[in-house]
């Protein structure tokens, strides 16, 4: 969609409310199929380029992340289509 290809762009060029922007489109389902770790990496890139608001948004993901490896080596491979949560 275009709205991710702009802030893509703008997060490439190091606008950092862009990184936390891609992590919540990616995260919230917003114009795609929800893509946690996507989200978390562009939390992780804002979060490195100073932006402390996403602490908590990136800790979730994370969480996440880790859950969907422990139901992905369990056989529900289904988490990160959102149909696990």
């Amino acid at each position: 969609p275009e709205v991710i290809k702009m802030w893509a762009k703008a997060a490439e060029q190091g606008y950092v409310k862009a990184m936390h922007s891609l992590g919540d489109l990616y995260f919230n389902k917003t114009h795609h199929p929800r893509e946690i770790s996507k989200a978390k990496e562009w939390y992780q890139k804002a979060l490195d380029n100073g932006e402390a608001e996403v602490i908590p948004k990136l800790a979730l993901a994370s969480k996440m992340v880790d859950a969907e490896v422990v139901l992905v080596k369990s056989g529900i491979s289904d988490f990160e289509k959102g149909k696990a949560y």
